[in-house]
Formats: C-alpha cells, structure tokens, sequence
C-alpha cells in the first residue's frame, strides 16, 4: 500500500529511449474504457485521498522486494503495471500488462525485477509523467 499523507510524483521509466509505459498505453488508444482506467488508476498514485485504498499491492518473494504493482480490472481482464518507490518521493512505473487471469504470471516477475534492476543501478531513468497530456 501507498503511505499516506505523501504526494507522490508518478513517472515513467525509460531504458535506451523507450518508454514502456507509454507504449503500453498507446496499445489500448482504441480501448477507450481500459485506457481511462489506466490513467486514473496513475493519476490516484499521486492523490493523498486515495492512498489508503489504491488497487496496489507488493509482489510476493524475495527476488521482487520493493516491487510494487497498480492493478485495475476492466471487465473480464486484469491491467498491470509494476512500480518502485525511489527515494525522492516518486513511484515508478515501468511498464504495463493485460492479463486474462489475477495472478501475475513469471515472465512479469521477471522483467518487473529486470526493470527494477535497470532502474536501481542508474542503468535506466525515469521521469515524470506529463498528466495533462491526457485531459481533453
């Protein structure tokens, strides 16, 4: 779970100019329902009102301590995006996923500890995701 009473900075992570994150969101442009979903389930990453209840959760085990992951269900499928918290304040996305089933799958433990990783040995960056770019 989120802290609370701790805004948070939502970013997204970037690995040799690829954004994960924004890809996966470009792939559900046509899905209009998901892709809001998505988008509000980061924007109430940042929200202090919504850090007692967001749909977050701690991957299990010791290889992934520190990964965190937002979930959404929209209708019959499960939107992931595992996260880390750095220490300026800041939750990092690293990319997304669309599962059929609840339980998170190997390969996305993996690149999620891969991106973690990345992440913590500079190897990869991040930056803040640009919200605005989504209100219409």
């Amino acid at each position: 779970m989120l802290p609370s009473g701790i805004i948070y900075t939502v970013c997204q992570m970037e690995l040799e100019g690829v954004y994960p994150v924004a890809d996966f969101l470009e792939s559900l442009v046509n899905d209009t329902k998901s892709f809001g979903a998505v988008v509000d389930g980061m924007r109430r990453m940042s929200d202090p009102r919504w850090h007692g209840t967001p749909n977050t959760t701690k991957l299990k085990g010791d290889p992934y301590k520190g990964i965190f992951e937002l979930r959404m269900k929209c209708g019959n499928r499960y939107l992931r995006l595992p996260f880390i918290f750095s220490g300026e304040c800041e939750a990092v996305l690293m990319f997304g996923e669309i599962k059929k089933k609840a339980a998170p799958t190997p390969t996305f433990m993996n690149r999620a500890r891969a991106y973690r990783d990345k992440l913590n040995s500079k190897e990869a960056n991040y930056e803040p995701i640009d919200f605005t770019q989504f209100d219409e």
